[in-house]
């Protein structure tokens, strides 16, 4: 009744584990959604508010590959509750990572992850600082606590992440 309405995201009238899953963590966090908001902003080249064909060909300049490969690939970012029409709307994207969203539990790693996947720039404030603490940013500073406390002590320091 009531549940399988609520969690049935894909309207087949069984409740998937990703669906059940999807349906417990609910929405984007603001923070989450930002991020994923730039990746669709992008990813619409044409700035229709859909992302069609034409845009990820565009997007992928210089990839010859086949309409139908880009138009599966469009139909699987519509995720569970999309018309797999081969065109991407904003509701639909924000659905397709929130279904990935429910599964990692850690801001920085899934802001991180969209941001590589569309190779978003990092958005920072007036001062140049990220607008979010960043892996990235942590590890830096971790590396050069470690850089400033081996040449304290005069010890040599290997760096095994660059």
């Amino acid at each position: 009744g009531i549940l399988l309405h609520a969690f049935d995201r894909s309207k087949d009238g069984k409740v998937s584990y990703d669906e059940f899953i999807a349906g417990l963590r609910g929405h984007l966090n603001p923070t989450r959604e930002d991020v994923v908001r730039q990746a669709f902003e992008k990813c619409d080249v044409d700035g229709s508010g859909v992302l069609t064909v034409d845009d990820i060909k565009k997007l992928t300049e210089g990839n010859d590959g086949k309409d139908s490969n880009f138009k599966r690939f469009l139909q699987r970012m519509e995720g569970l509750g999309g018309d797999k029409d081969g065109q991407v709307t904003w509701e639909e994207f924000k659905s397709y990572y929130e279904e990935i969203s429910s599964s990692i539990d850690r801001d920085d790693y899934f802001l991180m992850m969209v941001r590589k996947a569309w190779k978003l720039e990092i958005k920072r404030k007036e001062n140049g600082a990220p607008s979010l603490p960043l892996a990235e940013d942590v590890e830096q500073k971790l590396m050069e606590k470690l850089k400033s406390r081996a040449k304290s002590e005069n010890q040599v320091c290997r760096y095994p992440i660059n």
